[in-house]
């Protein structure tokens, strides 16, 4: 094997809440599974490993010093403790590839990760009328 894809494992998460008929009708449609096994079967397919890691509190763990703290998620995607603003998508990625490497005893020396940054783009009108907005475009954020 060439090398690792670690997954975050999301077992359970359709089970402890309810989200009113629409929003679980929507977050059961979503294909976990599916996606990871055709992720499984493509990295496969170039000698690369897929290995799922559990999900459980890695986005309410603090990565500086290593306490759950759920207070620390202020807002739905910011993670605000030790001193540090973190996006946390970000921080929940962090601590799972972590805990995989603590669960596997491997060093992190040679670690090589990649995440897409999360990124918002801002719709903006070039051309109102009487009758409303008509076009537009999409720009990145700053």
């Amino acid at each position: 094997m060439s090398g690792t894809i670690v997954v975050g494992e999301l077992k359970g998460i359709r089970a402890d809440r309810d989200w009113e008929d629409a929003g679980n009708q929507k977050l059961h449609a979503w294909p976990f599974s599916k996606i990871i096994s055709l992720l499984t079967y493509k990295a496969a397919l170039a000698g690369i490993r897929v290995v799922k890691v559990s999900e459980k509190s890695t986005s309410t763990t603090c990565p500086v010093c290593g306490k759950r703290v759920k207070k620390a998620r202020v807002h739905r995607g910011l993670f605000v403790h030790c001193g540090v603003v973190l996006n946390a998508d970000l921080v929940g990625a962090y601590n799972i590839l972590q805990r995989y490497l603590r669960e596997t005893g491997l060093d992190r020396s040679g670690v090589v990760g990649a995440l897409a940054r999360p990124a918002v783009n801002l719709f903006v009108w070039r051309k109102t009328t009487q009758s409303g907005r008509e076009q537009g475009t999409f720009r990145q954020s700053a």
